[in-house]
């Protein structure tokens, strides 16, 4: 959970959303998303990294990207080193994205399903 104002003031600096969204991302952060969504967004980062139990160990922001498909659905879609961390894994991951005008939180799911 993170508070809005707190992602609002990092977002005025522009160096901000290159450092924590992928390119990806950031295309759809542009056409669409108020700072609300953006907060969301970041919370399922962070999430993420802890339902891996690794905090930001070994991989980075961008290589977690937070996208949504067609009908709005948000997923996460992995690449990079985050990618490789989970590469002998047969899991799958689930997202549930929510927030206020004041605050924005994620979950995080991640199941992993018997041996490759």
């Amino acid at each position: 959970m993170i508070e809005i104002e707190r992602i609002r003031k990092s977002v005025e600096n522009p160096k901000f959303l290159n450092l924590v969204f992928s390119e990806n991302e950031n295309c759809e952060i542009q056409k669409k998303f108020s700072v609300q969504s953006i907060a969301a967004r970041f919370c399922a980062k962070e999430a993420f990294s802890k339902a891996i139990g690794l905090g930001f160990r070994g991989f980075s922001f961008k290589d977690v990207e937070v996208l949504s498909d067609n009908l709005g659905k948000p997923y996460i879609s992995l690449k990079g080193s985050a990618k490789n961390l989970m590469k002998n894994e047969n899991y799958e991951i689930s997202v549930s994205l929510t927030h206020t005008k004041s605050y924005a939180s994620a979950v995080v799911v991640i199941e992993r399903r018997g041996k490759n």
